[in-house]
Formats: structure tokens, sequence, C-alpha cells
């Protein structure tokens, strides 16, 4: 970890500890932890994924809706609700949440493991991670 990663907040700097390689510079302008965008793409020759899904949710409206969608669905409807307490999360715990979406899950997570503890959201999508 470089010097400038110091000035980072604790949860990017225990983050970027968590790295097998991590970059030189952490790219955070964005709000996010930005992997991808910090550097060459290993193969950046490869097919991107343009299927009408990953397209939708990569669309701040979208984003949108969908954290609205979910928000009201889960204080409504206890199935849509996580079963948080059956994962068992130790307080101080890591843990990631692939797909975070907006990271309304990944949120409760970071409750569960305490302010010792740390919750990573992973998403695709710049449009969730801009609203997590």
């Amino acid at each position: 970890m470089t010097d400038e990663n110091t000035t980072l907040p604790p949860a990017l700097r225990r983050t970027l500890e968590l790295l097998a390689d991590p970059p030189a510079k952490a790219e955070v302008t964005k709000g996010y932890l930005d992997l991808l965008g910090a550097g060459p793409i290993a193969d950046a020759a490869a097919a991107q994924n343009t299927g009408r899904a990953q397209t939708w949710f990569t669309l701040p409206v979208v984003a949108l809706l969908y954290d609205n969608t979910q928000a009201v669905l889960r204080k409504l409807l206890p199935a849509f609700r996580p079963p948080i307490e059956w994962l068992n999360i130790p307080t101080g715990g890591v843990v990631l949440d692939v797909g975070c979406g907006p990271a309304s899950v990944t949120a409760l997570l970071a409750r569960a493991t305490g302010p010792d503890g740390l919750a990573l959201g992973l998403d695709f999508s710049e449009a969730m991670l801009a609203r997590a």
C-alpha cells in the first residue's frame, strides 16, 4: 500500500489490504473503489456482455427504480427481507455481497459485522454503485 492510500477511509484501506494485487493508486473519485477503471483490463479484446439485463442495470433510472422498489417490498413483504441472522456473521467479520446493486443488503451486512467488521459490495453496474 502506498503512502497516498494511507489517507483513505479505514474501510477502503482495509479493503486494499485484502487484495492480492492492490492498485498503486486507489481510484475512488466516483465514490467507490473502481478496480476496472484504474488501469488496462487484462483482456481488453474480450467481448463485452451486451445482453439486455446488463444494459438495463447500467442505467441510472433503473438503479433508482430498483432501489426504491426493493425498499418498499422489504417493508411490506417479509419474504423480501434478507434473513441476515441465518448467516451467523461474527462481530468484526468480513463479508462480500456479490451483485450488491444499490447496497441495501450490504448495509444490513455491515450492521451485522459491527463497527470493527467490513462489508464489501461488488457490482458491474456503475449506476448501482453510484446509488450505493
